[in-house]
This record gives structure tokens, C-alpha cells and sequence, in this order.
């Protein structure tokens, strides 16, 4: 006993801190019990029929994968127990970055993918709309482009409808058009009305 180390006049002292010390003891036991417990309940209880389908699918991997009950989730989850590493190499081939899988089951799988250019994913102007504005730019004016494209259901980098500044922004900078008006002459908007009436 602890009290057995004390002096008789600190006997007080000493019983208390035995029986926090025997507090903490009852504490350790109870918690391991009770960890045992938990460990006995996450315990599957699976038929031997349940355990054969379990093997099976084990061995069908994407399966596991394509299935619709699999979450996103579930998938990453799967790759983190599939992969043991991956290496990256981007300094040997130049533009290209070589991948090495290294699959816990031994295998290593090898993959070669383009180095991404600066500003490759940057947003760009659909090419249709790039191509049309080329076409029209010699002989109509930038809001006839722009409404032409947003008829059309085109629209900008950033999802937007076309507007003349956007417009004249691509003639400029494709060197197209380089004095043509942002807005139809009056002359053209008249023939234009005519036109469209005669028709």
C-alpha cells in the first residue's frame, strides 16, 4: 500500500492518493473491457455463402468499380488499397511526365502523358465561334458578329453572351478586320432593312 512510505502524521495525505491511484486503475480496467467489447461487436458474422461471394468479387475488380451502389467515395477508397506508390518523372522525356504504378499485388504499370503548356488550360473562345468571327469580319461589323453568334447559341471563355468589345478584342488580336467598325453604318442598316423586306 502507499500509505506504507508515509510518515504517520501524513497518513491523510496518503490515503487520498491511494484512492485516486485506485480511481484510475478501476478507470483503465473498465476502458479495456469495454474496448474489448466493441472489438467483438465490429466482428462480421457472415454465412460461408456470404464469404464465397465476398472472395469472388475480391477478385473482380472493376466490377467493384462500375457498380452503381459504389460510392465516389468507396472508389478512392479502393485506389488507396490498390496502389502501394506512384513515382513521377518529368525530367527525362522533355514535354512528356512519366508515371510508374506501383499495385500492392506486385505489378507495375507504366504510363506517359503530356506535360500541360503554360496557359494550355487557361478558358479559350469556343474555335466555332473563333472561326466564324474569321469569316465575317471582312464584311460585317462587330455587333453584327456578336448577334450572329448569340443567335447561333454560341457563346464566350466565360460562358457569356458575345459582345462587340469581345468580338473586336479576337479581330485585333488575329489580325482580321483591323479598321472594321464596332457597329453597322447607317447606309448598311438601311440596306440591310430593305433587304430584309424584299425577302
Amino acid at each position: 500500500m502507499l500509505s506504507t512510505t508515509f510518515d504517520p502524521e501524513n497518513r491523510l495525505v496518503a490515503g487520498e492518493l491511494e484512492r485516486r491511484w485506485n480511481e484510475k486503475l478501476e478507470r483503465v480496467v473498465e476502458l479495456e473491457r469495454a474496448y474489448a467489447q466493441a472489438e467483438r461487436d465490429a466482428e462480421w458474422s457472415l454465412r460461408k455463402e456470404e464469404r464465397t461471394a465476398i472472395a469472388e468479387l475480391s477478385q473482380d475488380l472493376p466490377a467493384i468499380w462500375r457498380a452503381e451502389t459504389t460510392t465516389d467515395r468507396e472508389r478512392k477508397q479502393l485506389i488507396r488499397m490498390a496502389i502501394e506508390s506512384v513515382q513521377l518523372d518529368g525530367v527525362c522525356e522533355a514535354g512528356k511526365i512519366e508515371i510508374q504504378i506501383h499495385w500492392r499485388s506486385g505489378t507495375v504499370t507504366e504510363h506517359i502523358v503530356k506535360r500541360p503548356a503554360p496557359g494550355e488550360s487557361s478558358l479559350k473562345t469556343p474555335e466555332e465561334a473563333v472561326e466564324q468571327i474569321h469569316a465575317m469580319a471582312r464584311r460585317s461589323s462587330y455587333e453584327e458578329i456578336a448577334t450572329h453568334l448569340n443567335r447561333a447559341g454560341l457563346r464566350s471563355a466565360f460562358g457569356r453572351r458575345f459582345t462587340t468589345q469581345h468580338v473586336g478584342y479576337i479581330c485585333r488580336r488575329d489580325g482580321v478586320a483591323k479598321h472594321k467598325p464596332r457597329h453597322a453604318s447607317k447606309s448598311e442598316e438601311s440596306v440591310n432593312s430593305s433587304t430584309s423586306k424584299e425577302s
